[in-house]
């Protein structure tokens, strides 16, 4: 697994309940959700989001991606590639 980013956080929503938890990304896509003191693997940059809400895996269903056309207006610049700041400042989602 070539893991490149490892997004850590106290609060992350699993099918299991809500836990401390570390999410290893490879080329933007969730590798795996690990224990929150996993290892971070060499070359990788950990991303500690303290105690912001992770949801991996989750996709926001409402948002606005005008592009090309209306860019100023949408959500968001471009589609996100590896993670996604939604629903308030202290919720992330990736996939």
């Amino acid at each position: 697994m070539d893991v490149n980013l490892v997004l850590r956080s106290t609060r992350v929503i699993t099918p299991e309940g809500t836990r401390p938890a570390s999410i290893a990304v490879s080329g933007g896509t969730i590798a795996a959700v690990l224990p929150y003191e996993a290892e971070v693997p060499a070359g990788a940059r950990l991303e500690d989001v303290g105690d912001d809400v992770v949801l991996p895996g989750l996709v926001d269903t409402h948002v606005h991606v005008n592009d090309p056309g209306r860019t100023e207006w949408e959500g968001f610049g471009r589609p996100p590639v590896r993670r996604r700041r939604v629903v308030s400042r202290r919720c992330w989602t990736c996939r």
